[in-house]
């Protein structure tokens, strides 16, 4: 929670979520933080609050349209708890808007947050992900640069609007560009059983890199529009490719501990072996059938 005060305003309540992407482990301490952050704004009697939150809580489906605008429905994977949480903390501010007559409240839906200074456990995991699939040819993603975002709170700050309002840079990557830039693309994708299998493993032995439901952002296109913000005077600087190369390059091990990568190291080689035993046993299973 921040207090911000520009051109004279008064200061204004704002709580950034989106900065828990990473926190796949604690995804619901979310709700927690929103609950307090907007009870301590209603005790400074604030009429006016704003929430970061994600453009992931559109979920990654099929029929997402291209792009999705802030009038499309909310509807995160269900098991990605990330976006579960940030869609559950934006219904917390819409119940707190319309407790009062005369509140207001802006929700800022970035697309996956990249800083070049930070390695993102999201990026990393997205990447891995991408690289480790059959990217359909209409798949469409997008990544934002840590300045663009700040750009865009700067200027929510000073013009209070009042919705929601999508922030990503123009246009997107697709496809086959995604699967090309990943680092941890492989010439040969696994099947989708199997590739969900080695998540699992890798997930519940390794932590990460990739948690439940978000394999499905890899399959399915998000490309938001920003034509609503934009109209604000808003404008990126940075491109999706540029972000997504600085985000994703190095490993999802960058932002672990030193005990916890001994950890990790010693329970590398029984997860992979277990998961070569697991494969085995499906093919085996398919064969009698």
């Amino acid at each position: 929670m921040a207090d911000v005060d520009l051109d004279g305003l008064a200061p204004c309540p704002e709580l950034d979520v989106s900065a828990y992407a990473d926190s796949f482990d604690r995804a619901g301490l979310i709700v927690d933080v929103t609950r307090s952050f907007l009870r301590s704004a209603t005790e400074a009697g604030q009429t006016h609050v704003i929430l970061v939150s994600s453009a992931m809580v559109y979920g990654a489906w099929p029929n997402n349209p291209v792009p999705i605008s802030e009038r499309e429905p909310v509807r995160p994977v269900p098991s990605f708890l990330f976006a579960v949480s940030c869609a559950t903390a934006e219904a917390l501010v819409d119940e707190w808007r319309k407790a009062v007559p005369g509140r207001t409240a802006t929700v800022l839906r970035p697309v996956p947050v990249v800083s070049p200074e930070r390695p993102s456990r999201l990026v990393h995991a997205l990447a891995d992900a991408l690289g480790g699939e059959a990217v359909s040819a209409d798949l469409a993603a997008q990544f934002l640069h840590e300045d663009d975002l700040d750009t865009a709170k700067r200027l929510v700050r000073r013009l209070r609007p009042d919705g929601i309002l999508n922030v990503s840079p123009d246009g997107s990557i697709m496809g086959e560009r995604l699967h090309e830039l990943s680092p941890n693309a492989f010439g040969v994708a696994l099947p989708g059983w199997a590739r969900e299998a080695v998540d699992a493993l890798r997930w519940r032995f390794l932590n990460g890199p990739v948690p439940p439901g978000l394999r499905e952002y890899a399959r399915h296109s998000w490309h938001v529009s920003n034509e609503k913000l934009r109209g604000l005077g808003w404008a990126p600087r940075v491109s999706n490719e540029e972000s997504y190369v600085a985000g994703s390059d190095g490993s999802w091990l960058d932002g672990i501990s030193p005990k916890r990568r001994q950890e990790i190291a010693l329970a590398g080689s029984a997860a992979a072996l277990l998961a070569v035993v697991l494969a085995v046993v499906r093919v085996v299973r398919r064969a009698r059938r």
